[in-house]
């Protein structure tokens, strides 16, 4: 992938702070972070770098295994909300279905997205 470059999809336009809105157009929350993927790879080997350097290192979403491999595999943004006991949740880079006016629009439903443990 070139620099500034990217053919992920609606996630390419995805930006932290924006507002995530579920299909019903309810908001959801806003974006805390962007993980791209790669929709080819057949496993998530390579997605986490393990170097010192915390820009370059993929965060490891909060998920149980097989989840968290694949949202690193496919890309995700993770969505915070505010409220009392409110878990972060996890929408996978094909739950997007657009970007505009400065928010995400999801393909699914808020219960239908995956909350951190």
């Amino acid at each position: 992938m070139q620099p500034g470059f990217c053919d992920s999809g609606p996630i390419c336009d995805v930006r932290e702070g924006m507002d995530v809105l579920d299909l019903e157009g309810e908001k959801v929350g806003s974006v805390s972070e962007i993980k791209m993927g790669d929709p080819n790879a057949l496993t998530a080997q390579g997605q986490v770098t393990g170097l010192d350097e915390p820009y370059l290192d993929a965060i490891r979403p909060t998920l149980p295994g097989p989840l968290a491999e694949r949202l690193l595999r496919v890309g995700y943004i993770k969505i915070t909300s505010r409220g009392l006991f409110r878990r972060p949740l996890y929408a996978s880079a094909e739950q997007i279905d657009r970007v505009d006016s400065g928010a995400v629009h999801l393909s699914v439903a808020r219960d239908n997205l995956a909350a951190e443990l």
